[in-house]
Formats: C-alpha cells, sequence, structure tokens
C-alpha cells in the first residue's frame, strides 16, 4: 500500500499531541454536521486522546485514571493491547490510545477525522489513502477519481405497434363460431360468449343456473320447465330441493303470559306487562315499564308496580320508599352534590365507587334521576360502573355484571 510523506505523518500526530483538530468556521457551531472527532470550546478535535476523546462531533470527555480512548470512547486499558490499524488512515486510533502512524487506506481519508472512505462516491473520492475529495457539478466519482459526466446516447424513436385486436369477435357480426381461452362460443357484441345467450334480453350468460342454462355461446334453455337441474350447462336430473325455511324467531319470555307473570331478562328478574317482562317497574297511569326505577316519583324493582314516594315524603332509595334520611357518613361524609370523590363502597363489599350526593355509589350515576344505580340493578338503560354516569347500551348490546356493554 502507498505510504505518506514523514514529514506529513509527524505533522498529523504532532495534531493530535496538542489537541487540535480544525477550528469551525466562524459562525458555525462544531457538531456532527463537520466534525468526526470531539468538540471543545468550538473545536474539532481528533478525539483519540486521553483528554479530549470522543467521536461523531460530540462534546470531548477527558478518561479517568486506567483508562484509554479506544474509537472515540474511554475504556479501562488492558495489560496487553495489539494496534488494529489495518485499512485506517495515518492518525487515526489504533484502538489502544495511540495513533496509526502509517496509511492502510485502500479508499481516500477525510481531513478532519481521518476516517478510510471507499472513495467511490461524490462526496467522498479518491484512492491510495489521499484526502477525499468533493467532486464538483456536472461530474461524477468513478474508479475512485472525479470525472465529466458522460454524453448519454440518443435512443432512436419506437415505432408504434398497431392496436390488436382484444378478443377474436372484434369487428365479427353476432353469430360467428369462436374460441376464447380453448372454450368454443359464438360471437355476440363483438365478445365470444362460451355460455348462453339469454333469448329475451340477447346478453351473453354464464350458462349454469336453471333459469338460464346452456353452452356454446346457444340460446338458454329454463330447466325448470322440464322439472330438470342445469349441470355443466345441460338440464339434466330432477330439479334440486328448496333450501330449508329459515329458522322462527325467539320469542318474547312474556309471549301469551298475564300481567304479573314472573319473567327473567338478560339475567335480571322482572314481571310481564303487556307481554314484555319488565325488570324495572310499571307505571299504571301511563301503562309503560319505567327502566331502573330508581325515581321518587316511579319507585320500583323486578316489574313491581311504581310506586310515588312523594306523596309519603320519603325518596326512592335501591327501588323502594325511605322515609328516614340517615345523616352523611363513611368516606363521602361532607362531599357536595358535585363532588367526585374516589371512595370504597362498604355496601358493595368494599367496591371501587364515587362520591354521589355524599353517599359511595359503586353502580352508576344517573344525573337525570340524581340517584345511584346498584352494581347489581344495571340495565341496558342504566350501564356503568365506578359511580360513572350511566350510559345507554346500543341495539343488540347487554349491559354485563361488570358494567360494560357488550354483544352476547
Amino acid at each position: 500500500m502507498p505510504k505518506m510523506a514523514v514529514s506529513t505523518i509527524v505533522a498529523m500526530v504532532l495534531q493530535l499531541a496538542i489537541g487540535c483538530a480544525g477550528t469551525v468556521e466562524q459562525g458555525r457551531i462544531c457538531g456532527p454536521e463537520n466534525c468526526g472527532g470531539c468538540c471543545v470550546n468550538n473545536v474539532c478535535q481528533v478525539g483519540t486522546s486521553e483528554f479530549s476523546c470522543g467521536t461523531d462531533g460530540v462534546a470531548c470527555r477527558i478518561c479517568s485514571t486506567g483508562q484509554h480512548c479506544s474509537d472515540g470512547s474511554c475504556q479501562m486499558a488492558e495489560q496487553s493491547c495489539t494496534p488494529r490499524c489495518l485499512g485506517k488512515c495515518a492518525g487515526a486510533s489504533d484502538g489502544c490510545g495511540a495513533v496509526c502512524l502509517q496509511n492502510d487506506c485502500d479508499g481516500c481519508c477525510a481531513p478532519n477525522s481521518f476516517e478510510c472512505h471507499p472513495g467511490n462516491i461524490s462526496n467522498a473520492c479518491g484512492k491510495d489513502g489521499r484526502s477525499c475529495d468533493i467532486c464538483a457539478a456536472e461530474t461524477i466519482c468513478q474508479d475512485k477519481r472525479c470525472i465529466d459526466v458522460p454524453d448519454v446516447p440518443d435512443v432512436p424513436d419506437v415505432p408504434d405497434v398497431p392496436d390488436v385486436p382484444k378478443t377474436p369477435c372484434t369487428g365479427q357480426p353476432d353469430g360467428v363460431s369462436c374460441n376464447e381461452s380453448g372454450k368454443w362460443g359464438s360471437c355476440q357484441n363483438e365478445s365470444c360468449c362460451t355460455g348462453c345467450i339469454d333469448p329475451t334480453t340477447g346478453i351473453c350468460d354464464s350458462g349454469n343456473t336453471n333459469e338460464n342454462c346452456g353452452t356454446k355461446g346457444a340460446a338458454c334453455t329454463n330447466c325448470t320447465d322440464s322439472a330438470k337441474t342445469c349441470k355443466a350447462g345441460v338440464c339434466t336430473g330432477s330439479v334440486s330441493p328448496p333450501p330449508p325455511p329459515p329458522p322462527p324467531p325467539p320469542t318474547d319470555p312474556c309471549a301469551g303470559e298475564i300481567d304479573g307473570f314472573v319473567c327473567e331478562n338478560d339475567g335480571y328478574l322482572g314481571a310481564c306487562w303487556d307481554e314484555a317482562c319488565c325488570t324495572g317497574c310499571y307505571d299504571l297511569i301511563s301503562g309503560s315499564c319505567i327502566p331502573g326505577g330508581f325515581g321518587d316519583e316511579s319507585c320500583g324493582l323486578d316489574g313491581s308496580v311504581c310506586a310515588d314516594c312523594t306523596v309519603s315524603g320519603q325518596t326512592c332509595n335501591a327501588g323502594e320508599c325511605a322515609s328516614v334520611t340517615l345523616p352523611p357518613v363513611g368516606p363521602c361524609a361532607g362531599a357536595g352534590p358535585s363532588d367526585d370523590w374516589g371512595c370504597l363502597d362498604d355496601q358493595n363489599s368494599g367496591a371501587i365507587g364515587t362520591c354521589r350526593n355524599q353517599a359511595c355509589c359503586s353502580g352508576c350515576f344517573d344525573p337525570k334521576l340524581s340517584t345511584c344505580v346498584p352494581s347489581y340493578y344495571l340495565t341496558v338503560t342504566a350501564c356503568g360502573t365506578e359511580g360513572d354516569i350511566c350510559i345507554k347500551c346500543g341495539a343488540g348490546e347487554i349491559c354485563s355484571p361488570w358494567g360494560e356493554c357488550e354483544i352476547p
């Protein structure tokens, strides 16, 4: 391999010893874009000294006692170290805290970082360990040297190719025999029909249905007229039996039952009213089922008749009219109507909940009725958990025991 002049090598080593690999152009900051070693006070260092160790334009580090700079990082000194200079430029780190004194680079060497490049690209072009060149405009790097871009010979014009008919029936009248993909047929509307032609519409059909059966572009035959089926374009045998009727729709548990009959809907106990299972309470005045049944004027559960707790000055509590309002106790005592403190519901095995109306709600909270729906009375119209606002499940969904709308 070619060797650099002794004077050049001495200059590189001296430059490394004083720690100066180059001052960055005024107005720019030393960094990865312009420094292959490390930076100190906006000056690019080689980055191979124990007092200025680093690479890729990072800030230089001072290695600790017992360490040496190897490949731009401080490493513990080994008792024996074999210099690694194969394929490297003179001045590059030898991996043992020193630098390579001889040039063993087959490509070109970066002037600041002493990195050996292949030398075959325009931004780093060169060979025999010389300093890398940046090829000028209108030139390229070829054979590791910058040359002018060669002229590209003109490509002769390709003569126009005449259009090829898309089908064997292009330009042919109807009824002409044709062959497409190995199947015989007859031309119809400039297309090769290998099935049958519907005599009513004049359109080519696949020819494999009982109503339109046929091959080779002949007129379609209705096999059902002769109580036969179409097989491979020929009417044969007997008509296939009709498919079985669909199963009947599921019946309501209260269909045909009298009012008050016990029923179950989505796992909740209720009573039949107007042949529908009501799991809330039934309003006799409006003749409708009230979901939830936790309102003061419509209080009740399990399909019972709604009670108006306001008549007796009471309030609805878990589906029952309560005449005594106990002072708030427990984790929500003192919480206002809009407070949303987290709490543990001691009425529901310590489940996680939210303070609602100075009480811990572990089910869901109905803001319209201003009441907590317990977790064991959740319905598709009042679903939720941990004291969140009740939501209405979508069509086909149910409210799971853990307060989530799901498709069963």
